[in-house]
């Protein structure tokens, strides 16, 4: 969100079972006494034409948007220039999550990314049980965790950017390394007879996380998965 003016701006975009992405930008003029009959407005940026199948995930990085979908292809799209740069094809499953690292913060993450504010990895997940590191510079393909034995639902990169977390259908938590691409970690999940559907690292420093089931919500300290001797 941003201020401009006398108004709150927003910016939503949104993936479809028609396969397009559709950005709107959303007015929110300020209430003031004079101003109750004013609502809100909603005004197309861009619209793509994205994939054959319907879209099942999107992520945001400052410059770039990705969308991954049910026909295995993940699209890359400039957001400054509005335009398509390409597609990533590593998958042999549906796409079923996309996040960004964060952008650097520290002046040692600066100065390796030369003072870049964009991400500096995209990690996706997918129905093939993999999930696959890509360097934003470049596009390419750095690395590949692999250790669940079915669908993985979702993934999240933690504040720190050295680690990430990962939900299956194999009913386990994943920790993983992202310094070495190695599983770090490991918390089964049998015990609730479910799996789990989203995932999601809380507060500043990600001391804790946020598991979604099908009919609960854990929420868990990080010494509580069990790592994985080395």
């Amino acid at each position: 969100m941003s201020a401009i003016g006398d108004k709150n701006q927003f910016r939503i975009i949104v993936g479809s079972y028609e396969h397009n992405i559709l950005c709107l930008s959303l007015d929110i003029p300020n209430q003031k006494e004079n101003d109750a009959a004013k609502t809100p407005h909603f005004m197309p940026i861009f619209h793509f034409q994205a994939h054959s199948l319907s879209i099942k995930c999107l992520a945001v990085s400052r410059r770039y948007l990705v969308s991954g979908s049910n026909d295995e292809h993940i699209r890359i799209y400039d957001l400054q220039k509005r335009k398509e740069l390409g597609t990533l094809l590593s998958h042999q499953g549906s796409i079923t999550a996309l996040q960004f690292s964060h952008p650097a913060s520290s002046s040692e993450d600066a100065a390796v990314s030369k003072g870049s504010k964009n991400s500096k990895w995209l990690l996706s997940a997918s129905e093939d049980h993999k999930i696959m590191v890509w360097r934003v510079k470049d596009w390419e393909t750095v690395g590949t965790l692999k250790g669940h034995t079915a669908r993985v639902n979702d993934v999240d990169i933690h504040p720190t950017n050295r680690i990430a977390i990962s939900v299956s259908d194999d009913h386990s938590i994943r920790l993983w390394n992202l310094m070495t691409l190695r599983n770090a970690a490991v918390l089964k999940l049998r015990k609730y007879n479910t799996n789990g559907t989203c995932v999601r690292w809380l507060g500043a420093k990600g001391d804790y996380f946020a598991v979604g089931l099908r009919d609960r919500c854990l929420f868990m300290k990080l010494d509580r998965l069990k790592f994985l001797k080395k």
